[in-house]
């Protein structure tokens, strides 16, 4: 395993417990793949342990991709401009400080480990999370229509509940 937080020493707790994490809570239109991107999260529950990856595929490479994060789900909405559904309540905290949004690798591919006492908010700087708190996850990214045209797209939403 490799450490993608290397401010934050491996535990032998946090292997053990890396599980897959959350449900899928609305599904995610075809890109310009052909398919839709796929989105899922392992860690752990533990909110104290800030063990959380967050991992989108699915997408052309080098596609940018930001992660969006609510308290609660929403029922899809498309966007303007937009090939795919916003799934997040509306108050949205998007991860775009530096360091967070990312590209996509060679296979389309693009992970993030958010500081779970550091996740961005609409209405303050950061939020921590507090347990028995349930964290909603979808990924926003950059793709191409058909005709070669600009557009954006979504992952599937994921819900995460932390203990």
């Amino acid at each position: 395993m490799v450490n993608s937080r290397p401010d934050q020493p491996w535990h032998p707790l946090w292997i053990r417990n890396d599980t897959e994490l959350g449900t899928e809570t609305c599904v995610a239109s075809p890109n310009s793949t052909g398919s839709p991107a796929a989105a899922s999260a392992t860690g752990t529950r533990a909110a104290s342990f800030n063990r959380l990856q967050l991992r989108a595929s699915g997408w052309p490479p080098a596609s940018a991709v930001m992660w969006l994060t609510a308290l609660g789900p929403r029922a899809p909405l498309q966007p303007p401009g937009s090939d795919g559904f916003l799934c997040l309540g509306n108050a949205l905290g998007r991860f775009n400080r530096a360091g967070e949004i990312l590209l996509s690798d060679a296979s389309g591919l693009a992970v993030l480990s958010p500081d779970l006492s550091d996740l961005p908010d609409p209405t303050q700087t950061s939020v921590a999370v507090m347990p028995p708190e349930t964290r909603h996850f979808q990924a926003w990214f950059r793709d191409t229509t058909s005709g070669g045209g600009a557009t954006s797209n979504f992952t599937p939403a994921i819900s995460v509940p932390f203990r």
